[in-house]
């Protein structure tokens, strides 16, 4: 496959034309300036393997024609490749690429087709890459590559290696190995997570299955206990005529102690409250200091960490600038190794002109013998003679004049080429500090998104943190809150106790209805609901006018049916128990009840309207109650007495319907239930759950506190790393600044280059113009020369004349020769002196260099003192800290102890109270009980009921307490998951499944980290195999070229990537390795040419296009060169610019390019 023609319409000099081209060695050839090169740039530009910049454009849209006052708004490009061999995949032996730019209002669009089928850059990439040609290869090598790879740095020297190796391709799966890996370490996290969640449910489950079937059992126990219960007989007993004196004494004995202990505890109280009081404050003050203390560590750690910020910044500004002065010190060496070799040349050029002086010497002393002949001999012809002089002299003025201006011309070129030279130099380090230009940007936008992800997070924490503090103040508050609601409702609780206990005993029932209660209790008795005042609820204010209404009938004992009422009578008969009155419900007649309310002052309501039951018992109580009015005092119910009421005052006082009246002094013996145990208990539920919310807020608050010095420490740990962050972009910043600096200096001498370049050009044109005048003028003083010699032939004044003028001609080359030798000596020794002040400027800059460093190292001194110091001050904060940690640890172990004395104490004096006040309710009731008991005791006896039992069972109390126990078991054990036996089994299969989908992701995670180590191998194979092949190429063709020897050297052989790549090379005649700084340019070009071959010869392209390669080569070498090129177009096509006449006699074919009109033109072909 090859190149068979380039069509080109309206692309940059070019308005329409097509090129042919050879399918083996073609050269472009014409004057500057003619758009040989625009050849190239046309071919580039269908291709899409350059950008605008490198086809000399500084937009696309610059490459659309403009001349002869004529703007084209379009531009085409199409390229024919022979594809005879179908090296592309296309029918037909021809493919067509084409690419179109057009300008648009809003800018330009561009477009690319193949055979007339529009296609993206990126699929005519894939296309082309088929056949090796891409932007990475050396398939094009335009203006300044040559001088690019021998300027150019050596790591970027060794990445030329990478891209013909293919190294991107092994990063780009090795990426894509470390995202599938990523994916499957995520996919093994959440399979861990998921597994430690099931894990924690089975252990659950394992322990709920366990209660379950512990459940199971103990109800089962529970059951045959209760079946004992119901087959036993209690075995009733009062013994307590003794029993009830000793404790009326006791009780008298009791109250006297109890009073004496109240009033010492009372003192204690008083003292120890004291106490207490001057401890809290203490504590209060040392907890303030403990604060400040804290607060000044943190502040001075956070300093500490800012300082040590600091030090690593100038640190690494250190490192940055010996680097620098390393860089200088190494360009200082080589400044003076090129001050001596100038000084070498400038002595030989002496030497050369001394001798060259001597010669003029000599042919000045023949001259002045010929000129005094010819003054002899030109008597006769003096006239003629004299006129032939002054021509023989304005000739010779015009020979000198030309001279002059042919050596200007020289000058003008050799310094525009070395300009020329300096300026790819420039373009060179420009590019190269423009590509670190971009990373300190791309750094410094790393950089200042990682800052700010660092201070929103400092921002988040901080907010975090005073939302923390406020949270743990109201957390704090409310907990001391709890604290306090839990003392008074525990006072609460135990007064409420002692008044219930009270009152319990102060419930006396007859013999007969304490025996049927205590046997409905026991289980003995069914149907059994209760006593009346069991039964009905009241309210403490209405208690005493209720009782005194019910009167005796609060001891009648409500039954399910007439037939319970029996068998309880039938035990109260068999036991000898006494008497009692039963309102079985099945029975018990509703009552008629009045509840007309009389419209008299001090009514309250209707006595059963007062009392609280359950509706089943509406009838009860409407059979005890009847239609009772409550008053509020006698005088009120006196009134109404005239319409026959029954009425009870809320003291008790009693009127009947017979307008009987009883009062007095009442001593209560039973009464309705006060609700006083519902408020026990309700009391002990909110107690128990303020203790659970106590504790909940006490653990929250140690889990808040943690929380809060943990997101300290984390602030402090963003603070340090925002800080660090910052130093860094500072660096970074100073640096960007240099780098700009720098880059802005080269575009200054780069525009004063091209500046020189136009006013060269301008010199040139002058000069050629002025050098065609002298021809002209010479011509014709020539002319009249000739006219006046024919005349004076005859004599030996012609000969004498031209050998005179011979040697004037001599003389004027000698003494061009010594001019020019004074020049270059002259400008040898300005660029001496220019590069010994270079010498000086980086002496300087090392002693500033020096003296940055010892400054800055100085600082960091500093810095690490002040850190010394302030660590002693953290160790002394710290020591003040733990002495206040103890010392409030001291106050507050003595606070619990005088806390837990008053609170026992308080817990006594609450129990001696209870005690009292029960004391003096038993009294009473023990003195009323005393002559009851002494009258039952005599006839009371002992019967046991013996069932077909086991003989071993255990008493009544024992069994009553296990059953207690296997109740409170399971009620303690509720609620219970009797499902988790069956659903253990499931959860445990789970587990087992997800447990082998987890070592299923994990066998994959070792294959993706077992693919990775294989791709690091394969890279480096893959480069050193490519490597290894361009070396050997490289040996052959540049000691083909050269007649030298040469390699390519890694700078690290162990890791390849980690270093560049050296060119070492033996220039032919030359004893030792030449440094490339050292070499010529031709020699120079040489070894670029020879890599550019190397890599060519390595991975093979269809075609080569080649732009003024030989523009530093001698004549010599540009004929190796083109040889070259002309042997290996026989395996690929090349198409060569060049104004070298050995290289355009190398080629196959030359293609004549002129400019006529702005408008370049394809002259003629010609064929060698």
């Amino acid at each position: 496959m090859h190149i068979k023609r380039l069509e080109i319409r309206n692309f940059k000099s070019f308005k329409k034309v097509a090129i042919p081209f050879y399918s083996d060695f073609t050269a472009i050839s014409g004057p500057n300036g003619c758009g040989k090169s625009n050849i190239i740039d046309a071919i580039v530009f269908v291709l899409g393997i350059s950008r605008s910049k490198g086809m000399r454009a500084e937009k696309l849209t610059d490459l659309i024609f403009k001349g002869n006052g004529i703007e084209e708004s379009h531009a085409e490009v199409s390229l024919v490749l022979d594809n005879d061999d179908g090296t592309l995949r296309f029918d037909g032996d021809e493919v067509k690429i084409k690419r179109n730019i057009k300008k648009t209002d809003n800018g330009y669009y561009s477009y690319y087709y193949i055979n007339g089928h529009p296609v993206s850059l990126s699929d005519l990439h894939d296309t082309l890459s088929v056949a090796n040609i891409s932007s990475d290869g050396y398939s094009v090598v335009m203006q300044g590559d040559v001088t690019n790879i021998i300027e150019m740095s050596d790591y970027r020297r060794r990445r030329i290696i990478d891209d013909i190796a293919g190294v991107a391709e092994f990063d780009e799966k090795k990426e894509e190995a470390l995202e599938e890996l990523e994916i499957v370490k995520e996919r093994i996290e959440m399979a861990d997570i998921i597994l430690d969640e099931i894990k924690d449910r089975l252990n659950q489950l394992k322990y709920e299955k366990e209660q379950a079937l512990k459940y199971k059992s103990l109800k089962e126990e529970k059951e045959m206990y209760e079946n004992y219960i119901t087959i036993l007989e209690l075995r009733y007993l009062h013994r307590r005529d003794n029993i009830l004196k000793e404790e009326l004494e006791r009780y008298e004995s009791d109250k006297d102690a109890f009073s004496c202990s109240i009033s010492e505890i009372k003192s204690k109280l008083i003292v120890l409250n004291g106490a207490l009081e001057e401890i809290n404050s203490e504590i209060s003050k040392a907890g303030g200091g403990k604060i400040d203390v804290k607060r000044e560590i943190e502040e001075i750690s956070e300093r500490i960490s800012k300082s040590k910020g600091k030090i690593e910044a100038m640190e690494k500004e250190i490192g940055s600038i010996g680097d620098k002065m390393k860089k200088k010190f190494i360009e200082s060496n080589r400044a003076r190794e090129e001050v001596e070799e100038m000084d070498e040349i400038i002595k030989k050029m002496a030497v050369g002109l001394n001798i060259f002086h001597l010669g003029r010497g000599e042919m000045d002393d023949e001259l002045n013998g010929i000129k005094s002949k010819i003054d002899k001999i030109g008597a006769a012809h003096a006239e003629e003679t004299k006129r032939l002089n002054e021509i023989g002299l304005e000739m010779r003025e015009t020979r000198y004049e030309k001279a002059e201006s042919l050596r200007e011309e020289d000058r003008i070129l050799s310094f525009s080429r070395r300009r020329s030279s300096e300026k790819d130099g420039l373009i060179g380090k420009r590019s190269d500090l423009s590509e670190r230009l971009e990373e300190i940007d791309n750094s410094m936008e790393k950089t200042l998104e990682k800052i700010g992800e660092l201070r929103r997070e400092k921002d988040k924490i901080s907010g975090e943190l005073g939302d923390l503090k406020e949270r743990y103040s109201l957390e704090k508050l409310e907990v001391d809150m709890f604290e306090g609601k839990i003392n008074e409702l525990k006072e609460m609780y135990a007064k409420t106790e002692a008044k219930i206990k009270a009152s319990e005993e102060l419930d006396a029932y007859s013999k007969g209805v304490s025996f049927i209660l205590n046997a409905k209790r026991s289980g003995e008795l069914r149907g059994i609901y209760g006593s009346v005042a069991e039964l009905g609820k009241v309210d403490e204010r209405y208690s005493v006018a209720l009782e005194v209404a019910a009167g005796g009938r609060l001891q009648y004992i409500v039954t399910d049916t007439d037939e319970d009422a029996t068998n309880a009578i039938s035990l109260l008969k068999r036991e000898n128990m006494g008497r009692a009155t039963f309102l079985p419900l099945n029975r018990i007649r509703k009552s008629k009840i009045n509840h007309r309310e009389p419209k008299l002052n001090g009514f309250i309501d209707h006595a059963l309207n007062l009392v609280k039951y359950d509706e089943k018992f509406e009838d009860v109580f409407g059979y005890v109650f009847g239609d009772t009015l409550v008053f509020d005092n006698l005088e009120d119910a006196r009134r109404g007495m005239k319409n026959s009421y029954r009425m009870v005052t809320l003291d008790g006082e009693l009127i009947e319907r017979s307008g009987a009246m009883t009062g007095g002094s009442f001593k209560r013996r039973l009464k309705f239930s006060v609700d006083r145990r519902d408020e026990v208990q309700k009391i002990s539920a909110e107690i128990i759950k303020r203790e659970m919310k106590l504790e909940e807020g006490r653990e929250k608050l140690a889990d808040m506190g943690e929380e809060i010095e943990r997101r300290r420490d984390h602030l402090t740990e963003m603070e340090r790393r925002s800080y660090k962050c910052e130093a860094v972009l500072s660096g970074f910043e100073k640096e960007k600044e240099n780098v700009s600096k720098q880059i802005g200096e080269i575009d200054r001498e780069i525009n004063q280059i091209e500046e020189e370049g136009r006013n060269y050009s301008d010199e040139m044109d002058s000069l050629e113009k002025k050098i065609r005048e002298i021809d002209l003028e010479f011509k014709e003083l020539e002319a009249k020369k000739n006219e006046l010699a024919d005349g004076i032939r005859s004599s030996k004044l012609p000969s004498l004349t031209e050998r005179r003028d011979s040697l004037i001609e001599e003389v004027s080359r000698l003494n061009d020769k010594i001019r020019g030798i004074e020049d270059e000596l002259r400008e040898r020794s300005l660029n001496k002196k220019h590069t010994e002040e270079r010498i000086e400027e980086l002496k300087k800059e090392l002693e500033d260099g020096e003296k940055d460093r010892s400054m800055l190292k100085d600082d960091i001194e500093g810095e690490k003192k002040k850190i010394e110091e302030m660590k002693v001050l953290v160790e002394e904060k710290r020591k003040i800290e733990e002495e206040a940690d103890e010392k409030t640890l001291k106050l507050r172990e003595k606070r619990d102890s005088i806390l837990n004395e008053i609170s026992s104490l308080e817990r006594e004096e609450l129990s001696i109270n209870k005690n009292i006040e029960i004391i003096n309710t038993k009294k009473e009731s023990v003195k009323e009980k005393l002559d009851e008991l002494r009258e039952r005791i005599s006839s009371f006896d002992e019967k046991v009921v013996v069932m077909d039992v086991p003989e071993d069972l255990p008493p009544k109390r024992e069994i009553t307490k296990k059953i207690e126990e296997f109740v409170g078991e399971i009620k303690s054990m509720e609620p219970v998951n009797m499902r988790s036996i069956d659903e253990y089994g499931s959860v445990e299969k789970r587990y087992g499944d997800l447990s082998e989908k987890r070592d299923v992701l994990n066998r994959e995670r070792d294959d993706l980290l077992e693919r990775i180590g294989r791709f690091d191998g394969m890279k480096r194979e893959a480069f050193m195999n490519t490597f290894n092949g361009i070396n050997e190429n490289f040996k052959e063709i540049y000691g083909g070229l050269s007649g030298g020897s040469g390699e390519l050297v890694l700078e690290d052989e162990e890791d390849p990537f980690n270093g560049g790549l050296w060119i070492r090379t033996m220039p032919e005649g030359k004893n030792m390795v030449q440094r490339l700084q050292a070499m010529s340019g031709g020699e120079k070009s040489l070894i670029a040419l020879s890599l550019i071959f190397s890599a060519q010869k390595f991975q093979p392209s269809p075609f080569y296009i080649f732009d003024e390669v030989d523009m530093f080569l001698d004549g010599v070498n540009a004929g190796k060169v083109s040889s070259m090129i002309r042997s290996f177009s026989s395996d690929a096509q090349f198409i060569v610019i060049s104004l070298r006449k050995k290289m355009l006699e190398g080629a196959h074919g030359v293609l004549g390019v002129t400019l006529m009109d702005g408008i370049s033109h394809i002259t003629g072909v010609r064929l060698n």
